[in-house]
């Protein structure tokens, strides 16, 4: 019997070198046939005068388009970071400030389909360590406000099926893990 990912949303977001792209590659591997869509989410035009209207506006859009998208081709669709990392970012680098109403309501249509989010985080000390030259930041204080603001936005996320991992309360980046995720939160079918 061959399972098969479920038309529906997932959201793989959190800090950099935390194992989001590593568990985008093993959901895409375990599921070949299901053909899931990877989008990645960036940060906005650094030209703006307003790039929170923006960023809103922008996710509102693709929200949309995602629930089209599952919809009209019954495939999934995965998120290689989304909305909680703008609320983040956005705040700490591009001086927004965000509410937890906003994300409330920027969820909202996320209601009428299968949505899974799952955020990885990891110890500053850890992060540091895997450090390859490309993250945001190496500050100690700084990631660790990063750290603190997932923990805070995962908290005030209204999507009812989701995991926060910490890889630094004992857990690793295996085969055996990742599969624990998924067993635990995603919708399967087999054939």
């Amino acid at each position: 019997t061959m399972k098969h990912l479920e038309p529906q949303l997932i959201i793989i977001d959190g800090l950099d070198r935390c194992g989001k792209s590593t568990f985008i590659e093993y959901l895409r591997d375990k599921y070949p046939d299901s053909c899931p869509m990877v989008l990645h989410s960036t940060k906005p035009p650094s030209d703006l005068e307003d790039p929170k209207s923006y960023q809103l506006n922008h996710y509102k859009k693709q929200i949309q388009q995602i629930k089209e998208i599952i919809t009209n081709f019954e495939i999934p669709v995965i998120m290689d970071r989304f909305h909680l990392g703008e609320f983040v970012y956005g705040t700490l680098y591009r001086n927004g400030q965000y509410y937890p109403e906003e994300l409330k309501e920027l969820e909202q249509p996320l209601k009428s389909i299968k949505t899974t989010l799952y955020v990885f985080t990891d110890s500053t000390d850890n992060r540091l360590d895997r450090d390859d030259g490309n993250s945001l930041t190496i500050d100690p204080s700084t990631m660790d406000a990063e750290y603190n603001m997932f923990t805070e936005w995962y908290d005030h996320s209204t999507i009812t099926n989701k995991t926060f991992i910490d890889w630094s309360q004992g857990q690793d980046f295996s085969a055996s893990t990742f599969e624990s995720l998924l067993d635990r939160h995603l919708s399967t079918d087999t054939e």
